[in-house]
């Protein structure tokens, strides 16, 4: 809500597992989903992604899912964007973020995966407050182990 209250209707892309897929999508409503343009896939299975996503458009909102991108940007290669290009044909439009297996085209070089996640916040009255990330891929999940922790608790993941 803050959020929308910031920027309007020009709100872009919603990155869905912030506190994983499954939970984000129980408060994506219906106005939610018209004011987002798209939804990024960071973590997790990319097709099964999909199935999830069209799902919620389609039977939960009634949205046309056509009229909505998903934005892929985890662990790409070509023959992954080639299997989500078939699997999103008529359904929904799919875009691709360019991430650490098209820009390390040299030979024999592992990639670098780098990511800055945040971890506290510092709050005005200088209290400093953990954050976290629960990513669909459980290895994935980022901030202090308490924070991570609390956070999958009070979801059911803990």
């Amino acid at each position: 809500k803050v959020w929308e209250e910031t920027y309007g209707t020009f709100l872009g892309t919603a990155l869905t597992d912030t506190y994983t897929t499954d939970e984000f999508l129980k408060t994506f409503n219906r106005h939610d989903a018209l004011l987002y343009e798209s939804v990024r896939q960071d973590s997790g299975n990319p097709l099964e992604y999909i199935k999830k996503i069209l799902h919620h458009y389609i039977d939960v909102l009634r949205i046309d899912a056509l009229s909505k991108t998903i934005l892929f940007s985890d662990s790409l290669n070509l023959e992954m964007v080639e299997k989500i290009v078939a699997a999103c044909a008529g359904m929904i439009k799919c875009a691709f973020g360019i991430g650490t297996y098209f820009s390390n085209d040299i030979e024999g070089a592992d990639p670098l995966k780098i990511v800055i996640k945040q971890i506290a916040v510092w709050l005005q009255d200088g209290r400093r407050v953990g954050t976290c990330k629960l990513s669909d891929d459980p290895g994935k999940s980022s901030g202090e182990d308490n924070v991570v922790y609390h956070a999958q608790f009070e979801i059911g993941l803990a």
